[in-house]
This record gives C-alpha cells, sequence and structure tokens, in this order.
C-alpha cells in the first residue's frame, strides 16, 4: 500500500510539472506551435485515460468509458508511459522564451502608435493630425536610421490592417492613409550628437538616407555635437547642407521648425537674424544682395561681441584718478564752453 501511494505521489507530481511546462509553452508559442499542442493533448489524455479526451471535458461518458477511464488511469504502467511520450514530444515544441529588445520595442510601440493614429482617424477622418515619430539621442531607442525606419514600417502596417478590418477601406487606400498619418521628424541636432560616439560627416548623411522616405517634419538646431544645445543654425558643426540634400525632395517638402530654444534662454533675443545669416538669406526681397551673412555692419554677428559700447573716453575720464577729472571738479582736464553754472562746463 505504501509502494502504492508514493507512485502515485510521484506520477502526479510529474502531472503537475508536465501540465505547467506546456502551459508555458502554449502561452510562448507561435499559432502552429499552439495547434500542435493542442493535438498532442487530446493524444496525450487518450492515453491517459483511455477514452477521448472531448468525453471527459464534456463529461460525456457512457458506463463502457467509466470503465475503461477506470482502470486505465489506475495503471501506474500505463500513466508513466503516456507521461513519458507527452515529456518527449514536449521537448520537440521550442517556444521563445526572450526577446531580443529591439524586436519587441518596435512590436509594442508600433501597436501604440498605430492606436493612436487609429483614434486620429475616427475622430477626424482625412483631417486627422499626423503622429511625427523624432529620432532621438545615441542612448535613446530608435536613434539609429534603420530602427526608426523599421518602427515606422511596422506602425504603418498596423495601422493599415486596423483600417482594412475595422473600416472596411481597400488596401491601396488603407495604405495611402496610413502614410500620411505616421511619418518621422528628422532631428538634425539630434543626429549630429551621434558624432561624440564617433560618427563622421559621410555617416551622418547615411542615417539621413535612411529616413529620407518616411520624413514629414525637420527640426532645424545646431550643436557642436556633444549635447542638444538647440543654437541657431551655423553655430556648431551640424552639417546642414549635406543632410538637407541627403533627404532630398521629401526634406524640401516637409515642415521645417528652427529648434533654437538655447539661444533664448541664454541671450533673450530673438535668433532671427542669425538663422538668416546662416542660411545665406538675402537682406531685400528682390533676392540679390548684399545677404544677412554680409550684414556685419548692419548689426553686429554672433562672433563681433557687442561693439563700441564703451567708448576710451570713459576711462580716461572716470577710470585714471583725479588728475582727469574737468577743473572745474577739481581736476587737470580743460574745459570747453560754458559750464552749468557759467564758469565752464565739460
Amino acid at each position: 500500500v505504501l509502494k502504492t501511494y508514493s507512485a502515485k505521489n510521484y506520477l502526479d507530481d510529474v502531472h503537475r510539472s508536465l501540465n505547467g511546462a506546456f502551459s508555458k509553452a502554449y502561452e510562448l508559442g507561435t499559432e502552429d506551435q499552439r495547434k500542435e499542442l493542442e493535438k498532442m493533448s487530446k493524444e496525450f489524455a487518450k492515453e491517459l485515460y483511455g477514452v477521448e479526451s472531448d468525453k471527459v471535458k464534456n463529461g460525456n461518458l457512457n458506463e463502457r468509458d467509466k470503465m475503461i477511464m477506470n482502470q486505465t488511469y489506475h495503471d501506474f504502467q500505463n500513466q508513466a508511459n503516456a507521461m513519458q511520450i507527452f515529456a518527449e514530444n514536449l521537448k520537440k515544441i521550442n517556444p521563445q522564451l526572450l526577446q531580443d529588445i529591439e524586436s519587441f520595442s518596435i512590436e509594442k510601440a508600433s501597436k501604440t502608435f498605430a492606436n493612436v493614429a487609429m483614434h486620429g482617424y475616427e475622430k477626424r477622418g482625412e483631417k486627422a493630425p499626423a503622429l511625427s515619430i523624432e529620432n532621438l539621442y545615441q542612448e535613446m531607442g530608435f536613434s539609429q536610421g534603420d530602427d526608426l525606419k523599421n518602427l515606422v514600417v511596422a506602425s504603418r502596417e498596423k495601422l493599415k490592417d486596423q483600417l482594412i478590418n475595422e473600416k472596411r477601406m481597400s488596401k491601396s487606400k488603407a495604405e495611402e492613409v496610413a502614410a500620411k498619418l505616421i511619418g518621422v521628424t528628422f532631428d538634425v541636432g539630434h543626429l549630429n550628437i551621434s558624432r561624440k560616439y564617433g560618427y563622421n560627416e559621410k555617416d551622418l548623411v547615411e542615417e539621413a538616407k535612411k529616413v529620407k522616405p518616411y520624413i514629414n517634419k525637420v527640426h532645424l538646431t545646431d550643436n557642436f555635437g556633444a549635447s542638444d544645445s538647440h543654437l541657431p543654425p551655423g553655430m556648431g558643426n551640424v552639417p546642414f547642407q549635406a543632410l538637407l540634400e541627403a533627404i532630398g525632395e521629401e526634406g524640401a517638402k516637409a515642415i521645417k521648425i528652427n529648434e533654437v530654444g538655447g539661444w533664448f534662454e541664454h541671450f533673450k533675443t530673438s535668433p532671427f537674424p542669425q538663422i538668416l545669416e546662416a542660411f545665406g538669406s538675402p537682406i531685400y526681397s528682390a533676392g540679390t544682395g548684399p545677404y544677412w551673412s554680409q550684414a556685419g555692419g548692419f548689426q553686429q554677428s554672433y562672433m563681433e561681441g557687442y561693439g563700441q559700447i564703451l567708448p576710451s573716453t570713459n576711462y580716461q575720464m572716470f577710470g585714471a584718478g583725479f588728475s582727469q577729472l574737468p577743473q572745474s571738479l577739481g581736476g587737470q582736464q580743460g574745459q570747453q564752453g560754458g559750464g552749468r553754472m557759467g564758469s565752464g562746463g565739460f
């Protein structure tokens, strides 16, 4: 009796372990793997109970079925054999237990972006606002051109499927709407920060080309490749001309935004003249010179300082002792013209 009791406990433990392994495999398995697991489960139940699993599950057993089930289930050798076969078959199912961070992030993020775009379409239809996914710094996700491209493609694909299934939209129309509602904000300053990781101008241009077909907005901002300084164009080392040429017609059609908050923060003035200077804009609408880049005599540029705000006479009069004061104040400087009281002045 003791041996029988121990054998039953052992088989029960094995059965529970197999159930746990089966449940995990079913949870993480692909659609095909789940179908195979369902087939294995029915075969295992038939071996274990001696009758079809559907009958056991539904309680649809006649007297003969009950007799067979009672004999088979209490045959410990039969149970052990059934569990051994089931365990061997279960080993052949190899579900993906771990997922790389890139594919996981793209899967989850694309689902979110597609849902947001779908919500906008349901509210505003063709006038729904477009989502622009911005390229970030190297330390953050989707900073690489390929990753950002894959995210946009996956987001558009999910939105397309939703439009087809929920709005009964044609495939071509759904693709058109998805392309309109999900795109890229190309931030040249964020890309330029890759320089501190060894990127050169050629590398930056290649990264820009990867997202070229998906761009609908461009952020124009400058820095020195170390941090997101948000300087006006022309004050750092962002290769504006090369990057704008790399994104071609798509970039030319995109909305341009000068993202220059760093200038406002430190200088409290508008950076608009510096932006005009950096891009070589003409001063007059006729389109001919002079240009803002030649306007150093009209307005001091970034490198020219504050100009003549402290004339040398200030230092001669107020910074060289009493001897430099006018005679009326006890100094030795000559006086010109009448003073305040009629006896000479400054």
